[in-house]
């Protein structure tokens, strides 16, 4: 009897730990992990998390809608993709050696984590330079890698020319058996500013040109050549704007014709600005608005929100100088933009934690509270909303976004918490509002599992007191 009563004990122990009024948490979930879980849906009922473990191997769990972990294997590689392919999980692992660059599939059975079938899908004899970006699709009908050869052949900041020159383009398609097969793309005029694809394995490239104009081709599934490009004014003032990775490509999972590009920039009045630009190949046509992000916008925002209770402060949004795009998605019609402005800052340290060099200051960052603006189809504003939340960090943190029925949904870091909104998607305006806070300095790690009637909220803690390289990951199980 004390044997069952021990195993018992050992299988409940994870989610022995509750949050008054929260969910249950399993705790320790990762220990002294140094960054942030890649999460990855593979159905209605199961995610797959992935995370490094040390420089040389990747570690992926299967956990379930009970917050259930069903399975955790190692697989070699320092960098990762996870997908659905042919009713498994797709995992790819890549390892470096001198100049050699090996890109390794391992197929794996999603209800014990057993590796089906391992095999070589890539080789890059190269230093450095080149860029792989994976294309899947939701039922796991394809899988394929798009493989861009840059200017130099160096790893390169992607604020240089050469990152933004393109040398070789080529398109790697996976079979069932992992056996790949690439084919050369053409390569059209342009500097390169980045790349997405939709369900239906289409894949748009966009540029930047001279005359400060963007640049979008799209391949059709199956083409080596691009099709007749659209090219679009979006009022940029510098190009350099485009050089610091904050824009995002996003292609509708309505309608395989349409890519939506977002960016914030300083316009032709030397303002900063929220440009979201709609490129429609059905038409071949360019449709942009602009959203002016002066002090006099950001001073309505602030003076116009209305709390949704106590527990909502007022939101301090910022300058606006150097807002940043957060999140971009398109659900039911409506594109979403999330954005928000960095907090940077520096702080005393006591005299045990100085650097050696003395020094008792330290920096931190952090973010303010987020703008949340939706548009159309036509793109034609429907709401703005503020979530009013704050924090400082070690490091700027994500939040997670998702959309269902009529519902927006937003996990945010809140000081040391975490903050549950809930949004009307017709409205915009505020139904629920929550703060989680199982434990002392709990803040969102990754994405969360979203599953129909509950949801998971990875939370990361840091190791010990003074600790900013590594930390722990939590995980709590909650309902809408």
């Amino acid at each position: 009897m004390k044997k069952l009563l021990l195993q018992l004990a050992l299988v409940l122990l994870p989610f022995a730990v509750f949050a008054q009024s929260e969910g249950p948490l399993y705790k320790d979930f990762e220990k002294g992990v140094k960054s942030p879980l890649h999460v990855y849906k593979f159905n209605d009922h199961l995610y797959v998390l992935s995370q490094p473990i040390d420089d040389e191997h990747r570690e992926l769990a299967a956990v379930d809608d009970k917050m259930q972990l069903l399975w955790r294997i190692n697989i070699p590689g320092i960098s990762y993709s996870t997908a659905k392919f042919k009713d498994h999980i797709l995992a790819i692992g890549m390892t470096v050696k001198k100049n050699l660059t090996t890109i390794n599939g391992y197929l794996i059975d999603e209800k014990n984590g057993n590796v089906l079938l391992q095999k070589v899908i890539y080789e890059e004899h190269r230093e450095g330079g080149f860029y792989l970006l994976s294309l899947s699709s939701e039922d796991g009908s394809f899988f394929k890698i798009l493989a861009r050869g840059s200017g130099s052949d160096k790893w390169v900041s992607t604020s240089s020319k050469e990152f933004h020159e393109t040398k070789d383009l080529a398109l790697i398609d996976v079979n069932e058996k992992l056996e790949a097969s690439a084919s050369k793309l053409d390569i059209p005029e342009g500097n390169y500013i980045g790349e997405t694809h939709n369900k239906q394995g289409d894949i748009f490239l966009f540029f930047y040109q001279e005359d400060n104009t963007i640049k979008v081709v799209k391949y059709d599934a199956g083409k080596t050549t691009p099709g007749k490009p659209i090219i679009q004014d979006i009022e940029l003032h510098d190009k350099d704007d485009l050089k610091y990775t904050n824009e995002e490509f996003v292609a509708s999972n309505q309608d395989r014709n349409v890519v939506y590009f977002a960016l914030t920039h300083r316009n032709n009045g030397k303002e900063r600005a929220l440009t979201v630009s709609k490129f429609d190949f059905n038409t071949n046509t360019g449709k942009t608005t602009h959203v002016v992000l002066d002090k006099d916008h950001i001073k309505n925002l602030e003076k116009s929100f209305v709390p949704l209770d106590k527990d909502m402060r007022n939101p301090s949004i910022g300058r606006g100088a150097d807002m940043s795009i957060r999140h971009v998605e398109e659900y039911n019609g409506t594109l979403l933009v999330a954005l928000s402005d960095p907090n940077m800052g520096e702080y005393q340290i006591g005299a045990s934690n100085a650097a050696p060099n003395g020094a008792n200051t330290a920096h931190y960052l952090g973010a303010r509270a987020i703008i949340i603006n939706a548009f159309d189809q036509n793109l034609k504003p429907k709401f703005e909303q503020v979530l009013p939340v704050a924090y400082a960090s070690v490091k700027i943190l994500n939040e997670a976004y998702h959309a269902d029925g009529s519902n927006y949904y937003i996990l945010a870091t809140n000081n040391d918490a975490v903050a549950y909104s809930q949004l009307d998607l017709n409205t915009g305006k505020f139904l629920k509002f929550k703060i989680f806070h199982p434990e002392k300095w709990h803040t969102i790690d990754s994405d969360a599992l979203w599953f129909k009637d509950s949801f998971i909220i990875p939370y990361r803690h840091p190791v010990g007191i003074v600790n900013t390289q590594k930390h722990n990951v939590d995980l709590q199980l909650n309902t809408y």
